[in-house]
């Protein structure tokens, strides 16, 4: 009748449901072992091509001249913000398409901006408050020591009418003493090595928020071989670029140790090795794709607005235009290097991100 139609119409959709179903893991799991040997091989290429880049500027950094120290800086913000122009901000463009909000990845953009503008200011306020309250203890001891008469030396009859007028008048002790000069010096070196060292750590998060997001991306490749040949090439490229950046500004932070190098050179080049495996996990068991996107949009827009920070304001910005060395006079030849450094850093980012 009419009902044992209907059972054997309902049993016959179920059956083929299934056998899609079937058909279409089967397609997914044919699909991520056809490339899966590329997948492999770009681990090792891409590992190497890492280490290389960013070691190369660690071992020649004391083998090279303040010139050439420069040059790689510049070369490393002209790489930085093609990352993020070229590189970072297009595939964050696609946060539009996934929630109703057109300009959401450039709010955060602008957010990671104001994050490391922050943690940059509050760093330097808190290493400023530190010597504030380092000279005020050695002026406390110094004036302890001279009511106590244990100098250590004999005072000439200059040296004890200066120490009267102190004691009249209540004015510091620096006012009399050279002592300030050494120890604003100190002052500024100490906020410069630390504000490198905040620099490095900062740019090394970004760059591997990025490299991992590619990584995943890779691991997850369900294209076919010959697009991914050509990827691994540009991708190994990507990497020796990004980390001879990444080194011209490790290398640069002597307030960081061996041991600390040793580990940021490892991260860097652990993460995109790793996260292309974590990659191929993920793309045998079944996700969400709008929200993995969703998430990897978020996190690539506020890393790119770290890197845009460093690469425009603790680069070019300091480089070209604060640092007495770049703007003497005699420099004339060597800020034109650089600028052609910086374009070449670039350049070099758009047409990977181009080829790419």
């Amino acid at each position: 009748g009419p009902q044992q139609l209907n059972a054997c119409e309902e049993s016959d959709a179920s059956r083929r449901g299934k056998a899609m179903a079937t058909s279409n893991i089967t397609d997914d799991s044919a699909a991520i072992e056809y490339t899966l040997d590329i997948k492999i091989a770009q681990i090792f290429v891409v590992l190497i091509f890492s280490f290389i880049g960013m070691t190369g500027p660690l071992y020649f950094s004391k083998r090279i001249n303040v010139a050439t120290m420069f040059l790689l800086r510049a070369f490393a913000a002209g790489v930085i913000l093609g990352l993020a122009f070229c590189h970072m901000v297009p595939d964050s463009a696609g946060l539009a398409e996934l929630t109703e909000y057109g300009g959401l990845n450039g709010a955060l953009i602008l957010l990671g901006f104001i994050l490391n503008l922050c943690t940059e200011r509050l760093s330097i306020d808190l290493a400023q408050r530190k010597q504030v309250l380092h000279d005020k203890q050695d002026s406390i001891e110094l004036h302890e020591t001279m009511e106590t008469g244990d100098l250590g030396f004999t005072e000439s009859p200059a040296t004890a009418a200066q120490h009267r007028v102190l004691e009249q008048t209540g004015a510091p002790v620096e006012n009399f003493s050279s002592a300030p000069n050494t120890q604003d010096m100190e002052s500024i070196q100490k906020l410069k090595e630390s504000k490198a060292v905040i620099t490095a750590h900062v740019v090394e998060v970004g760059v591997i928020v990025h490299t991992v997001i590619l990584g995943i991306s890779v691991g997850t490749w369900m294209e076919g071989r010959a697009s991914l040949i050509i990827f691994t090439v540009a991708m190994a490229f990507h990497q020796f670029f990004e980390g001879i950046g990444l080194g011209a500004i490790v290398s640069a932070a002597s307030g960081i140790s061996l041991t600390k190098r040793a580990a940021m050179v490892a991260a860097f080049t652990l993460s995109f090795p790793l996260s292309i495996c974590a990659g191929i996990a993920i793309s045998y068991h079944t996700s969400d794709p709008t929200t993995d996107e969703l998430i990897a949009g978020v996190f690539e827009s506020i890393a790119c607005g770290l890197l845009i920070y460093i690469g425009a304001v603790s680069f070019v910005a300091e480089d070209f235009f604060t640092s007495a060395f770049v703007n003497a006079p005699e420099n004339v030849v060597l800020r034109w290097r650089m600028k052609l450094a910086l374009c070449g850093g670039m350049a070099t980012m758009a047409i990977i991100g181009i080829w790419g």
